[in-house]
């Protein structure tokens, strides 16, 4: 009898103490949870360490591929990006040897999407220190490059002394304007260079040079349909523009527009443009140029 009573004892006592451990542990899982949660929340996001000056690792490789849009127009001579990373940027110069930087910007248009408040400040004074030549050519994604502009960026293709780097906020309409410019304008300049020697190619002059002449049956060398379509691979959303699905159509025009270099120079310029932009959607010019 007293080993029953002894033995019921027990029993009730392991039961208690079940009861307790459970409770307790029931008390401690949402905070376990919560506490998890919280964890996920707050962790910081690791960006990709900054490489050294003798390293270009993968890091780079990655935050370059996801963040800053940069792809080649033509390898070691002209590429195209979107606004980088200032901590960023001394290693693009580094690495692909570019001497002039071509800003398409304005100066207080809204930041993009991760951009720091002074990034292009930042920019412009980190080129400047490392010698770059660094140029401001201020327009909007919705807008066409006016002649002044589209003279400007083929005189800085002329004075260029290595690779350049061409760039808006995302680095898709204007950046792309910019890309098909290059596309259309280096075989001409080769063209050129090799026909009058590279001490006579000036951009500027080029105009007086050829004035009595047709420029396509100056130029029947040159396939200008492979060039224009060269150059319209520039504007492909898909591949060039990470952040948008859409490259303003109308910036097709200025390729599209395209006769050869005089044509820049040429009193026609916004009525060329403007032919080719009634040819997309009917746009009135007025409202797409300047």
């Amino acid at each position: 009898m007293k080993n029953s009573k002894k033995l019921l004892a027990f029993s009730v006592m392991l039961t208690l103490l079940t009861c307790n451990l459970n409770l307790n542990a029931a008390k401690r899982r949402p905070e376990r949870k919560i506490e998890q949660k919280q964890s996920k929340r707050h962790k910081p996001k690791m960006l990709p360490a900054i490489p050294s000056e003798d390293a270009w690792c993968w890091q780079t490789y990655w935050y370059a591929r996801t963040n800053t849009n940069f792809y080649p127009v033509e390898e070691e001579q002209c590429y195209r990006s979107n606004q980088i990373d200032p901590q960023l940027l001394p290693e693009y110069i580094r690495r692909y040897g570019i001497t002039t930087i071509i800003r398409f910007r304005n100066d207080n248009e809204n930041r993009a999407w991760g951009e720091g408040l002074d990034w292009m400040q930042k920019e412009e004074t980190i080129a400047r220190a490392l010698g770059i030549r660094f140029y401001k050519i201020s327009t909007r994604g919705q807008k066409l490059l006016t002649q002044e502009q589209v003279i400007h960026v083929l005189e800085i293709f002329k004075a260029r002394r290595g690779p350049v780097l061409g760039h808006c906020k995302q680095g898709a309409d204007r950046t792309s304007e910019f890309a098909g410019l290059w596309k259309v304008y280096k075989p001409e300049e080769d063209y050129w260079i090799a026909k009058l020697g590279k001490e006579r190619w000036d951009a500027k002059t080029l105009a007086q040079l050829i004035e009595d002449r047709d420029i396509t049956t100056d130029l029947k060398e040159l396939d200008f349909a492979q060039i224009k379509t060269n150059a319209k691979k520039q504007f492909s959303a898909k591949r060039f523009s990470h952040k948008t699905s859409y490259v303003f159509p109308e910036k097709h025009a200025v390729v599209d527009a395209w006769q050869g270099i005089k044509w820049a120079f040429s009193d026609r310029f916004t009525q060329n443009v403007a032919e080719q932009l009634a040819t997309y959607w009917c746009i009135r010019p007025d409202w797409i140029l300047g």
